[in-house]
């Protein structure tokens, strides 16, 4: 595989490449016009003689030769089919021997793009014999070429995994002996190769997998000092590992679980990416192997390493900066509290954790103290049940809080101010009780120095408030005055403190009448056109009047709500921003529940934005890798049809999905509110509905929050259209049957709800979609399940939902798999 000849590029072609690399854009105009005619005057193959020859000349720039090679693949991808089969094959032998001579990384990791490209057409129907050969005769001798080869079999295998089966036995026993191999880089290809090749791996290559677990970790271990990347790579193996469906890692938890605790910890200097990957893994361990993590006593050391991963960091638990270059460890850390929490019976988690967070509360260093309120915000989802059996856990976990609120550090008040708000979410209503000495220390922390303590005390206020009921009255005017005090303040502060005036309003509800025109006058004043970073602060405004609208008195508000409506509806066009659309449909809703004829002029105004967030065009992008001169594209060759760059996955914007989301709720409920008003646009509304998971749509309805949002939109849509046929509802002694065309309706409504019950792995989608067909059955009747089909397919979903047998009762957890782990 050595190639000795002397091969001489086209001087005048590497002229054009080098005008493409300089700092000109008149040159590069220039360049990528002689570009464009030397292809059109080369024939069917376009310049990839050319391209190749530059490959090969050892007189070449390593720059030139990498554009050189991302041209060619993109040549490659859209002629290939165009190039004589003589040629192809002169092009595969050329290319394995530039590779092997490529003068350093960059060029042969171009090449080896380059030979992928061809890969997905010669490879799936056996065209290319000689590259198994390759890999087979340069991988078995350490080397520089086993690292070429090594590096050309991760971009392959990742670009035809399914294809190269057959040939897996042989390669997994080749990166057995390179997986070993002195040379550090030749290693982590081949973590690369394998990584590539776990999604494809099926029960006759476990075996072989497992052998090359312990070669894995080595490479790793040497990785921790010497080379970070290389680290990563083998972490995302893991990562990968863990989404299969075979076990690949469940043998090896007992000697993996211990160095992902250390690289979580370790005192070297990572990135914060680095260490997510491995507390990842320990996330997914607490998520879907409690027991095992109990059995292997695995417990109190995470614990202790999650408070260690706190303490070391000053980032915010409770942002989202998973898609930002951040460091979200804090984050991971507690998520991964919070999965230990849930699924860790709660009698011996609780005690462990308590006595963890009750050690760090008294530590000296701040950070410690900090991470006891982080962990303690952090369990009560799962232990809330635990902690309402005993009064004095409520009591103890009250002290440790307060006694945080007024700690000499800004970031252990911070932190206590949203421990106490998610105490005074899940604890009710047993913390309402307390409320004489919660509320005073939140008002004691409103009046705080900085800006994030005050803040969150208002988050914690929100919480108090929210569920205060009646009892808000005694508090009613201090409320008031201190929230509207903190509307002086910056945005972020304002907009806690004008949310937490639409929860006051809406448990006070007749009672805060007095406040209500200063209040609304206040909003007013900020849904207007502003600037974008003005935005939040507007939502949260239309927000809180949608509160105040329907809870407050009906005389007082009414033209307040159609002085809204007309506002929002004009702003609308200008701002094309999801959360504006999310608080818009807010109040859409809102306001047609509250009196359906005010709502009925701005309905069909208000529907054409909420079809149109249903259907989320935007929602999905693809993802796509292109080369730094991917400019090049469309300029040699503006007659091709494919587009170039590689598609390796989709995104979806989490704005456009909550965006989505809204608009699909939004639509069930105007279904339901509006009655009569709404008939003509049912048929329109039941066909987006559907449209979100048939066709175009079908990836996005992948999400387990759109797959609820469309289950109660459905049940909406239906129960609003079986309304218009019998107003009064059915009763056993009056089964007026449905008319054809809303028989058609339940029918397909029926059935896509069964199917989700029967199929969605996810347990809060089922939850839901329980819901949905409680409340098809409720108002709909039994002219909801009147076809053999729908009765049969419902009761074998009810009955394994019963039996434990669901498909979202499959978490992987069995005692079977547990067994057969071993602990060598």
């Amino acid at each position: 595989h050595t190639h000795t000849t002397t091969t001489m590029a086209d001087a005048s072609f590497v002229a054009i490449l080098r005008q493409l690399l300089v700092n000109d854009n008149d040159a590069i105009t220039e360049g990528t016009r002689q570009l464009m005619l030397r292809t059109r005057t080369e024939g069917s193959c376009g310049c990839v003689p050319e391209l190749v020859m530059v490959l090969q000349d050892a007189q070449q720039a390593e720059e030139v030769k990498q554009l050189a090679a991302v041209i060619l693949r993109q040549r490659i991808a859209n002629q290939w089919v165009r190039i004589s089969l003589h040629a192809r094959q002169q092009l595969k032998t050329a290319l394995l021997h530039s590779l092997l001579g490529a003068p350093n990384e960059p060029v042969r990791t171009a090449i080896a793009g380059v030979i992928s490209s061809i890969s997905k057409f010669e490879v799936p129907c056996g065209q290319w014999p000689e590259l198994m050969q390759f890999f087979h005769d340069c991988c078995s001798q350490p080397g520089p070429q086993r690292a070429a080869a090594t590096m050309l079999l991760s971009k392959v295998v990742g670009t035809a995994s399914e294809q190269l089966e057959p040939a897996f036995p042989a390669l997994l026993q080749l990166l057995s002996a390179t997986l070993r191999d002195a040379h550090l880089p030749t290693a982590v290809h081949s973590i690369a190769a394998l990584d590539a090749m776990v999604p494809t791996l099926g029960e006759e290559h476990v075996a072989a997998f497992h052998k090359l677990v312990e070669p894995v970790l080595a490479v790793m271990q040497r990785a921790l000092k010497e080379n970070e990347e290389a680290l990563a790579a083998g972490l995302e193996l893991f990562e990968a590992a863990l989404s299969s469906e075979q076990p690949l890692v469940t043998p090896f938890i007992k000697r993996v679980v211990p160095y992902f605790m250390q690289i979580a910890v370790c005192d070297e200097d990572l990135e914060p990416s680095t260490r997510c990957k491995a507390l990842a893994f320990l996330q997914w361990l607490a998520l879907r192997k409690a027991k095992t993590v109990v059995k292997k006593k695995f417990m109190q050391p995470l614990l202790e390493v999650m408070f260690k991963v706190l303490a070391a960091s000053e980032a915010d638990p409770y942002v989202d900066n998973s898609s930002e270059e951040e460091d979200y460890t804090a984050q991971a850390a507690a998520q991964t509290i919070d999965a230990m929490a849930t699924n860790i019976p709660s009698d011996l988690f609780y005690p462990a954790v308590m006595k963890l967070i009750a050690e760090a509360s008294v530590s000296s260093e701040a950070q410690w103290r900090r991470a006891a309120q982080i962990v303690l915000f952090a369990m009560v989802d799962g232990c809330v049940y635990h902690i309402q059996q005993d009064e004095s856990y409520l009591i103890t976990l009250l002290q440790l809080v307060f006694t945080a609120m007024t700690d000499d550090d800004t970031v252990v008040r911070q932190a206590a101010c949203i421990s106490l708000s998610k105490l005074a979410s899940k604890c009710q209503p047993d913390i309402t009780e307390h409320h004489a000495e919660v509320l005073p220390r939140i008002f004691r922390c409103l009046e705080d120095q900085n800006d994030d303590v005050r803040e969150r005390a208002c988050y914690a206020l929100e919480s108090v408030v929210e569920n205060l009921g009646d009892g808000v009255r005694e508090y009613l005017g201090q409320l008031v005055d201190k929230l509207t005090a903190m509307c002086s303040y910056g945005d972020d502060i304002h907009g806690v403190a004008i949310s937490c005036l639409g929860v006051t309003a809406t448990s006070a509800k007749e009672h805060f009448a007095p406040y209500i025109d200063s209040v609304v006058a206040h909003l007013t004043t900020l849904v207007q056109p502003c600037e974008p970073e003005h935005w939040p602060l507007m939502y949260q405004a239309i927000d809180t009047i949608s509160a105040l609208i329907l809870h407050c008195p009906r005389q007082q508000m009414e033209p307040h709500a159609i002085a809204f409506c007309q506002q929002v509806c004009a702003l609308l066009p200008e701002m094309d921003d999801s959360d504006m659309k999310v608080s818009a449909y807010t109040l859409f809703c809102a306001v047609s529940e509250f009196s359906p004829d005010v709502f009925a002029r701005f309905l069909p105004g208000a529907l054409h934005h909420v079809v149109l967030s249903c259907r989320a065009e935007d929602a999905i992008r693809p993802e796509r890798v292109y080369s730094d001169y991917s400019f090049l594209a469309e300029k040699v060759d503006e007659e091709d049809d494919e587009v170039d760059g590689e598609v390796v996955g989709y995104s979806i914007t989490s704005s456009a999905l909550t965006e989505q989301e809204a608009g699909i709720a939004c639509l069930g409920i105007l279904a339901q509110n509006m009655g009569p008003l709404f008939a003509e646009h049912l048929h329109k509304s039941f066909a987006v509905c559907f449209e979100v998971f048939q066709g175009k749509r079908k990836d996005l309805y992948r999400h387990g929050s759109i797959r609820k949002a469309v289950a109660m939109c459905l049940s909406r849509l239906l129960t609003a259209l079986a309304r218009l046929c019998r107003p009064h509802g059915w009763t056993c002694a009056d089964l007026t049957p449905l008319g054809d065309a809303e028989q058609h309706a339940a029918n397909a409504v029926m059935a896509e709800l069964v199917t989700r019950l029967a199929e969605d792995r996810d347990k809060q989608v089922v939850v839901t979609v329980l819901e949905a067909v409680e409340n098809v059955l409720e108002k709909v009747g039994p002219a909801a399940v009147c076809t053999a089909d729908v009765q049969q397919a419902l009761s074998r979903a009810l009955f394994d939902l019963f039996l434990m047998q669901a498909k979202c009762h499959q978490t992987g957890d069995d005692d079977e798999e547990e067994e057969e782990e071993e602990d060598d």
